[in-house]
């Protein structure tokens, strides 16, 4: 049994799955006893309820975890509350991460007009703003109006800016794909480091936001680095496609009550969660 927090999105053959979403009829993406990866199905999930979660600020986003869950880390596998610990003090523990590359291949999520619709829900408030040397306004202008949403267009020399309507639009529910990355790359757009590498930019305040954004770029096989400005006491992320490797450095942690979720596989193994490779959950009663 492993318990999730509901923000963690849990790798699934369908792409990754925010788990407070997670369908009984999912199949999970399990790193078997042997180290392999293995699909399993559900068995069971429970009604969430509130537990002691720590978010790892990683260089591979945000990393959620109950606090008693275990995790692979280099040469040890750790409680959350330990790695939680070590990064607070400055030790910077080193998270083993699922590379997307390992994994069964992510399906395609639909087309992009309904990948865009789900993108914008999660942009609060609903307002797109990149820098204008970039050249994102026509490309800006035609995802919104294929999309059918309303937008008033308040571009001026500094910036690329669209206010829409977000009145229409529901956040999507089910698994995160390639196509939703596209989109959450454009309107959060900050910098480019080549033609093809766009730095984003996102505020601590849109967490939802960023955590789709890297489970994106990690269904497009393209996982981010995620660096956290300033490192003393974050008030931005800015995400970069395509950099991160086997592990993440903990640059900080988080703790808080968030609901949680206890989901029951079929077969053995450890799940994927936001990446990090977690522990079956030894069955204690609580």
């Amino acid at each position: 049994m492993f318990r999730v927090p509901v923000e963690a999105f849990v790798w699934t053959t369908s792409g990754p799955w925010r788990a407070g979403d997670l369908s009984p009829s999912a199949k999970l993406v399990l790193v078997g006893p042997d180290g392999r990866p293995a699909t399993s199905s559900v068995s069971a999930i429970s009604s969430p309820a509130e537990r002691q979660v720590l978010t790892l600020l990683t260089t591979a986003g945000e990393i959620h975890l109950e606090a008693c869950s275990a995790i692979s880390t280099r040469g040890a596998r750790v409680f959350a509350a330990t790695a939680a610990t070590e990064a607070i003090a400055g030790r910077s523990p080193r998270i083993e991460l699922a590379h997307p590359r390992d994994l069964p291949p992510v399906p395609s999520d639909g087309d992009l007009s309904t990948a865009t619709r789900r993108s914008l829900a999660l942009v609060d408030p609903p307002v797109i703003r990149v820098p204008r040397g970039l050249g994102m306004d026509d490309r800006l202008r035609d995802l919104l109006r294929a999309a059918g949403v309303d937008h008033r267009d308040a571009t001026d020399e500094r910036w690329t800016a669209m206010a829409f309507d977000s009145g229409c639009l529901e956040q999507s529910v089910g698994p995160v794909g390639p196509t939703e990355a596209i989109v959450l790359q454009a309107v959060t757009a900050w910098a480019r480091l080549a033609s093809d590498v766009t730095v984003c930019r996102t505020t601590m305040a849109q967490a939802k936001l960023r955590t789709r954004l890297v489970a994106a770029l990690a269904a497009a096989g393209t996982p981010a680095v995620v660096g956290w400005t300033p490192a003393y006491g974050p008030v931005e992320a800015r995400v970069t496609a395509g950099l991160s490797d086997a592990f993440a450095t903990a640059r900080g942690a988080t703790a808080g009550a968030m609901a949680c979720v206890d989901i029951c596989s079929e077969d053995p193994g450890s799940v994927i969660t936001d990446r990090a490779i977690v522990a079956a959950r030894l069955e204690t009663g609580d």
